[in-house]
């Protein structure tokens, strides 16, 4: 997936197959604020807390 963005993105975390065929959710934390992309498997409700 790395290879894929080429350098585009600096973090990637891969949680393994999902089970559904949403795709993956997609956030952007650049900001210091979660902005979904796109919303995947995980739903939004689970990526708006603190990141640490």
């Amino acid at each position: 997936m790395l290879d894929y963005f080429n350098g585009r993105i600096e973090v990637l975390i891969d949680g393994g197959a999902l089970p559904g065929k949403t795709g993956s959710t997609v956030v952007d934390v650049t900001s210091g604020r979660v902005v979904v992309i796109r919303e995947g498997e995980i739903p939004l409700k689970y990526l708006t807390g603190p990141i640490k």
